[in-house]
């Protein structure tokens, strides 16, 4: 099966005009919020509102925050894909960023 197929069905979708999504915020400081962007790029994706290490300002620094995607059932899937859209204004000392799936019982990178 071609990957643009999977792009046409997806398995799930999120629309975050609409609300949170039910993506889970854990961490040091809590500092991942869901609501109308007003620092960093000025909007969401294709809207006002998504989540953002906080939504009006600068994220905090030496921290470790989370943002968790609620569960989906790929097990079905031969060759699951992850698309999502990301702005990102880091220190290039020390800041980063990853996107890892909980596979097998371990976290891991992708």
């Amino acid at each position: 099966m071609s990957w643009l197929l999977y792009l046409l069905s997806p398995v799930q979708t999120w629309d975050f005009e609409i609300d949170d999504g039910d993506f889970v915020s854990t961490g040091d400081t809590g500092q991942w919020e869901w609501g109308e962007i007003r620092g960093g790029p000025g909007s969401g994706y294709d809207g006002t509102n998504g989540w953002a290490t906080v939504l009006d300002g600068d994220h905090l620094n030496d921290s470790v925050d989370t943002l968790s995607l609620p569960s989906s059932i790929i097990t079905d899937l031969d060759r699951p894909i992850l698309g999502f859209h990301q702005w990102l204004d880091i220190d290039t000392e020390g800041d980063f960023g990853t996107v890892e799936a909980f596979i097998d019982d371990i976290w891991v990178p992708i």
